[in-house]
């Protein structure tokens, strides 16, 4: 019997037109305890195993493959913030397999080095990358994303004190606010969310009106109840 499952998991609250940019397909057989997994190009053709077996095991791939796409996002980030990101970049990532009785769960860490950059800008560009590409936003999880947004809004460098160096480094960054207030939307905190909207379009005031983010920021706070 062959089954198919397809998610897709949209960011905001908001439906956003989604383009598939690519396509990665893989084939496994065996599990983790003994498997393969190939790639249907043939460049990825690993065994698998449970730690501390010989073979890969399907939590260094995610580590990998987390890793590599964070300093992806950070690049797009440190770009928007004129800020040029180091090449010396690096990820050290580390996935924890967990249980609580008979549920298994992933907790993950993600060690950032961005050599060169100020303490302050480069926890900026971290917060801000993983502002934008929250998982728990993006899987509906409002109560989490909310807790997520709130870490980056109260962390020092949420406070623009060296903004004047780079212009678009407060701007870019409070577009946490924004999420915050979609994430408070589904967890159904509608008085958080509009406050937070509300401190998105205080700092925004000077800003193009007509820039996409306000646009859509408005609408969903005219939505409000």
């Amino acid at each position: 019997m062959t089954t198919y499952q397809e998610t897709n998991t949209v960011a905001g609250s908001t439906q956003e037109v989604m383009k598939v940019q690519y396509t990665a397909k893989t084939h496994t057989s065996g599990g983790r305890r003994g498997g393969v997994s190939r790639s249907d190009d043939g460049r990825l053709d690993v065994k698998l195993s449970s730690p501390p077996g010989t073979g890969t095991n399907p939590e260094q791939l995610f580590a990998a493959g987390w890793s590599a796409c964070f300093i992806s996002a950070m690049g797009v980030v440190a770009n928007k913030m004129k800020v040029k990101l180091p090449a010396e970049v690096t990820v050290d990532a580390e996935i924890d397999l967990c249980n609580s009785g008979d549920v298994y769960f992933l907790r993950a860490r993600l060690n950032v080095s961005l050599p060169g950059l100020e303490g302050e800008v480069a926890q900026a560009i971290v917060d801000a990358t993983h502002g934008q590409t929250c998982a728990y936003l993006r899987l509906h999880k409002g109560s989490e994303a909310a807790a997520e947004f709130q870490k980056i809004l109260d962390h020092k460098s949420a406070s623009w004190g060296s903004a004047w160096r780079f212009p678009n480094w407060g701007l870019y960054s409070s577009i946490s606010y924004v999420g915050l207030a979609r994430a408070s939307v589904l967890a159904g905190d509608q008085a958080k969310a509009r406050k937070s909207f509300q401190d998105f379009f205080a700092l925004w005031k000077d800003a193009d009106q007509n820039l996409p983010i306000l646009i859509e920021a408005k609408k969903e706070y005219a939505a409000l109840h």
